[in-house]
């Protein structure tokens, strides 16, 4: 269970050093500073992507208004 146990922990390491780069940036953390997702289209027949703004800075793109909208 230790080769488990520190797969997590690098896992977790890994994600810290992303918020903190993205803090750094005053980029969301979610879309990377984007402000939107795009997702592919889901069957064959449909030729265009699904585009929704991030629900993590509410589509601004910056970690500041993040923290704002967190309640």
């Amino acid at each position: 269970m230790g080769i488990i146990q520190a797969f997590f922990n690098w896992r977790e390491g890994k994600y810290q050093e992303h918020l903190e780069a993205m803090y750094e940036e005053d980029k969301c953390p979610q879309c990377h500073g984007k402000g939107y997702h795009v997702y592919p289209p889901v069957g064959e027949f449909i030729p265009y992507n699904h585009i929704f703004d991030c629900a993590g800075c509410e589509g601004l793109g910056s970690y500041s208004k993040r923290d704002s909208t967190i309640v």
